[in-house]
């Protein structure tokens, strides 16, 4: 009886140790990972403000950013695109031939200097007649 009990106990022990040693498949609530370092304030690292499915240039809240896939980026120099279009971080950009205009939030200039979207103009409201008894 003796015995048992000894092997029983040296049982248990072999596989309380092994269960402690062996690496768990999943991480377990005291197994955390670190939180990403928040960017620095005005830095110019990938953000998620504005959305586009194209390498281009956008106004996006009176602000330019460079769109690149799915990531962007705050724009922190003007730019000279591959036809000679430069763009300013303002908004402002110039063609080739000196022409000088304003991007407008929504709009969004292509790598190769042309528009790629343009945001919709909000469509005038008529004034409101008012109502006849």
């Amino acid at each position: 009886m003796k015995t048992l009990l000894t092997i029983v106990i040296a049982c248990l022990f072999a596989v309380s140790t092994q269960a402690q040693n062996s690496p768990a498949s999943t991480p377990s609530s005291t197994q955390t990972k670190p939180a990403p370092a928040p960017a620095a304030a005005g830095s110019a690292t990938t953000q998620t403000a504005p959305t586009a499915s194209k390498n281009c240039l956008m106004m996006k809240d009176n602000k330019m950013w460079v769109v690149k896939g799915d990531k962007s980026a705050a724009m922190t120099a003007d730019m000279t695109l591959s036809d000679g279009t430069k763009v300013f971080t303002t908004g402002a950009y110039q063609t080739k031939d000196g022409k000088k205009m304003m991007m407008k939030n929504g709009d969004c200039i292509g790598m190769d200097g042309k528009m790629i979207n343009a945001a919709p103009e909000a469509p005038k409201k008529a004034p409101a007649q008012p109502a006849q008894k």
